[in-house]
Order: structure tokens, then sequence, then C-alpha cells
């Protein structure tokens, strides 16, 4: 298969989310262009745009769009932190 393997965007995702936690790809960050990244992997733009929604979703991204290069997002705290406690709150 030499040089040739497709890369699904799963796989895009994944080697993309492990560049972030690597710390090659920081906060703030602009990833390649969809067409670098699309010839990076030998795959169509589409399959690119597929991997960066999932990264996106997952809150790894942001400004993913076609206007310019999605960017790294800032970490927020995890949802179901412990930061407001309703828990054990009753009205009354």
């Amino acid at each position: 298969m030499n040089g040739s393997r497709r890369f699904s965007p799963q796989e895009i995702a994944d080697s993309l989310r492990e560049r972030i936690r690597a710390g090659e790809l920081k906060p703030g960050d602009r990833l390649p262009t969809q067409a670098e990244l699309a010839e990076e992997f030998g795959v169509e733009r589409g399959t690119v745009r597929q991997a960066l929604r999932a990264l996106q979703e997952d809150g790894l991204l942001t400004n993913v769009s076609k206007g310019s290069p999605p960017r790294i997002a800032t970490p927020t705290p995890a949802r179901g932190s412990p930061s407001r406690r309703w828990w054990g709150w009753r009205p009354g």
C-alpha cells in the first residue's frame, strides 16, 4: 500500500486530537487549511471537513467554517463539573 493509504474522517480526527494532546497544537493556534490537511492525509476535502466537525463537536476546535482555518479551542471546564452545586438544593 506504500503511500496510497486512505484515512477515514475518524482517523484524521484522532491524529489531530493527538497533536492537540501532545501540545504540538496549542489553544489559539490555527490548523492548516482544509486543502493542506487533505493533501497531508491524501483524502478529499469533504473527508477533512467531517473530521473537523467531529473535533468541533468535541469542543477541541472553534471557527470551523469555510472562511478561515479553524483554531484550537481554549479548554473549558468539563460539563457536569461541580462548579455549581445544584444537587441537594430544594426550594422552600
